[in-house]
């Protein structure tokens, strides 16, 4: 038997320890191709999965969605075991795929098996015929720990189900969904909740979110429907470890006295380009901050304002820095001499982010690079200006990095490796992971004799590598 899962990846694994996988991926329909050959010959023939041994299974569940490994089940009960592996390992289920792909009969034999273990669980927009379906599925879900729900028109009997059915929940993701206050007084009785997302549900007042007493993570993204007087019942209450206010226009002075006079804890703190200048000057009192995010378009004013009250009042405590520029909405921002400055006299930061800056000069970024002594990660992610005479003078002059994303940036080859991997070499720097996804360079190169021999020093990445 030959079972079909969609996948887009690549791999290299052991075939009952005598084949050898060569090939996995067939990217225009997304089907699973298994080519194999043998050692020392040319023949090829395509294998079923029944035929293969448990960790060529668990390479290729690596590269699956839990969705997708669940459907394994329907074929043979063989790989149950492998699949409560990957349960037990975290990795979340988005739910709709199960509901779109598999009669329904077969959906509940899986939660009835599965949804007992499953921690991390998506539920997004579906077809009103799987609506119903939705209404029932909490009762599978007892031991849920993060519930996420996207871009949902009438999520609110849904929601009280899960607060009725799942008793330690510790993490609620409400994106693009609607959520007023009878959600959010629903939402309030999971006293369990440690991390709460709201990105960009206009909907949400803020209301009764300073009844979960024991947030620490708070992710107001683009809530234009937090109110001044939410925001202070918030602060005056919860004691945060990380908090997103981008796009909260309500927000005024009183609401920026409070957060610095009340989150004395605050670790992590990401916030827009709208707040006027008085605003910024109160939140760079705020001397706990670890991680500071600016959202970024070309009116750079209060940004700057802020850059220069965090070099004159912080106390070494930053050390992560991003300033970020949408991808979407891209109007050409540049960085200027006084901006440089500003960042370079923050010298406890070791980790900055200029996330799609399309305008950045290269020159200014190896500047900055060569001003902050401890930088260890650089995340260049979708600077289109970086090539590959940019990136050997950032490293030549960054000693200490460790870390490097130059995703998205697509000026690079796999011919660019060796000058890269020289200049590690000749100017006796540490070990770089650098991440190269959508770039000119290829998974087919990590085969190579080249990169074999130069991994120690320079190992490429095609994840997440914006994470740092």
């Amino acid at each position: 038997m030959l079972v079909e899962v969609g996948v887009a990846a690549m791999f290299i694994g052991v075939v009952n320890s005598v084949l050898i996988l060569k090939e996995v991926i067939y990217r225009k329909y997304q089907r699973i191709q298994m080519e194999v050959e043998y050692p020392a010959t040319t023949s090829k023939r395509t294998i079923s999965f029944i035929d293969l041994k448990d960790d060529c299974m668990i390479k290729i569940f690596s590269y699956l969605h839990l969705s997708e490994i669940l459907k394994f089940a329907l074929f043979s009960d063989v790989w149950d075991p492998l699949i409560e592996k990957v349960i037990a390992s975290g990795q979340y289920l988005d739910i709709k795929f199960l509901y779109e792909t598999c009669p329904k009969d077969q959906v509940r034999h899986i939660l009835m098996q599965f949804g007992p273990r499953i921690k991390e669980l998506v539920i997004q927009r579906t077809r009103m015929e799987f609506y119903e379906e939705l209404l029932q599925v909490a009762d599978y879900f007892s031991s849920l720990e993060y519930l996420r729900f996207c871009d949902m028109d009438q999520p609110r009997i849904i929601t009280q189900n899960f607060t009725a059915a799942v008793q330690n929940l510790k993490r609620l993701d409400y994106l693009f969904t609607r959520c007023d206050d009878d959600i959010l007084s629903d939402i309030s009785k999971w006293q369990t909740l440690e991390a709460v997302n709201f990105s960009c549900s206009k909907t949400v007042t803020g209301n009764h979110v300073h009844a979960l007493k024991n947030v620490v993570d708070l992710n107001l993204n683009s809530c234009k429907g937090i109110t001044s007087k939410a925001f202070v019942e918030i602060c005056n209450s919860l004691k945060l470890k990380a908090l997103n206010i981008f796009g909260c226009d309500q927000l005024d002075e009183a609401s920026f006295e409070a957060l610095v006079n009340t989150q004395t804890e605050l670790e992590s703190l990401s916030i827009s380009h709208m707040y006027e200048t008085s605003n910024m000057e109160t939140i760079a009192q705020i001397t706990s901050l670890k991680h500071l995010r600016i959202h970024q378009d070309p009116e750079f004013d209060n940004e700057m304002q802020l850059l220069t009250d965090f070099a004159e009042q912080q106390n070494d405590s930053l050390e992560f820095l991003e300033i970020y520029e949408d991808p979407f909405t891209m109007l050409g921002f540049n960085i200027t001499d006084e901006n440089r400055d500003q960042i370079i006299q923050l010298k406890s930061v070791n980790k900055l982010s200029l996330c799609f800056l399309t305008r950045v000069p290269t020159r200014m970024i190896t500047e900055i690079a060569e001003g902050l002594p401890n930088l260890t990660s650089l995340n260049l992610m979708g600077v289109s200006v970086i090539d590959l005479s940019a990136l050997l003078d950032i490293i030549r002059v960054a000693k200490n990095l460790v870390k490097l994303n130059i995703s998205q940036t697509r000026e690079f080859s796999n011919s660019d490796y060796k000058p890269i991997l020289d200049t590690l070499v000749e100017n006796n720097s540490k070990p770089i992971l650098m991440n190269v996804s959508f770039t000119g360079f290829t998974w087919k190169f990590l085969q190579s004799p080249e990169y074999q021999e130069g991994q120690h020093m320079l190992k490429l990445s095609f994840g997440a590598g914006h994470l740092f």
